[in-house]
């Protein structure tokens, strides 16, 4: 590993975790607050150190998208014309990567992932200000599967200096450089001395000439305090509705090939996947797979996982608040 320390960064603070070779993760800092004060004073023993930046779903954006791959060549600049109504924010000022997960029938699918603007702010800072690297930044979604605990998970990821459109990562990196000289605010405080010490002398020429035994002295009032900056708190923007270890989840063979749901669940379980049931469909003559949530926020916020392990059309993906489980996936022979 290059690294063996992870920044958890959530809405409400962050943790960091050290992580040994052996994968077994030990927390080391909790901190519930961003202010930033207190960043400053948790952070400043860990100045010039890397970490793997693991992003709560609560403050990023992670969605699945297909393009069609039939005219042009996938770019970052087709994706970003795609992308840029689905998220609320200025795509143009937004640090966000791409992964093509699979191509087939002309389209590409496509998972995206960018931070909420507010946190990204704060990363920034942190980098620029403490000069903390961070080598690798993912969701808790993508890093879940890999290990069911996304701590081991961001660990380990091994494609980190892919090309843009195969590795899912963000990296935010201080400068190393050395900051350079800078004479302007020097001369700017020259300017300021001589423009006092010359309208000193005015002042008193001009006081000696007009000066009254009347006249009163001027009163100065300074503040007494100066606000100390604080953070707003954000909402979140989605909300997990429940862990992925509680999901229940049944997979169903369609496509007429034995044992294929059962092929099918160990994949899922490889990533993170927990209560996975399997039986046969109501027709063994299935043509192409569906994938139906119970509700709209399931499918808002797996969905993308959920493709990651087994591609479905997103014609083909569906809710219906009628299943006994939380996600139906049912194999066709496509």
């Amino acid at each position: 590993m290059s690294t063996d320390l992870v920044f958890f960064l959530h809405r409400l603070g962050f943790k960091i975790y050290k992580v040994s070779p052996s994968f077994v993760s030990t927390e080391l800092i909790d901190v519930p607050t961003l202010d930033p004060t207190e960043l400053k004073s948790k952070l400043e023993s860990f100045s010039g150190q890397t970490f793997r930046l693991l992003i709560s779903d609560t403050i990023s954006y992670l969605f699945h998208t297909q393009i069609p791959t039939t005219n042009v060549p996938i770019s970052r600049e087709l994706v970003s014309t795609k992308i840029k109504n689905d998220i609320p924010q200025n795509i143009e000022s937004t640090n966000w990567d791409y992964k093509i997960i699979n191509t087939l029938n002309g389209q590409a699918d496509i998972l995206v992932f960018a931070l909420v603007s507010d946190f990204q702010d704060i990363v920034n800072e942190i980098t620029s200000s403490l000069k903390i690297n961070f080598e690798v930044t993912e969701p808790e979604s993508v890093a879940s599967t890999r290990d069911p605990n996304p701590i081991v998970g961001i660990m380990k990821k091994e494609d980190l200096t892919g090309q843009d459109n195969q590795s899912l990562n963000l990296a935010f990196k201080s400068d190393p450089s050395p900051s350079h000289f800078n004479v302007f605010p020097i001369l700017t405080v020259i300017f300021i001395i001589v423009l006092f010490i010359g309208g000193g002398f005015y002042f008193l020429k001009w006081y000696r000439q007009n000066r009254s035994p009347k006249s009163a002295p001027v009163s100065i009032v300074l503040p007494t305090s100066i606000p100390s900056p604080t953070l707003v708190s954000l909402t979140p923007t989605t909300l997990v509705p429940k862990p992925l270890a509680d999901l229940t989840f049944m997979i169903q063979n369609g496509s007429g090939k034995t044992g294929y749901a059962s092929q099918i669940a160990t994949q899922f379980t490889a990533a993170g996947f927990k209560n996975i049931s399997t039986g046969n469909a109501a027709t063994s003559k299935q043509n192409t797979s569906q994938l139906i949530f119970k509700n709209d926020t399931l499918k808002t916020t797996y969905e993308s996982m959920f493709i990651a392990v087994f591609s479905v059309p997103s014609a083909n993906i569906s809710v219906d608040k009628t299943i006994d489980y939380d996600a139906l996936l049912i194999l066709g022979t496509h």
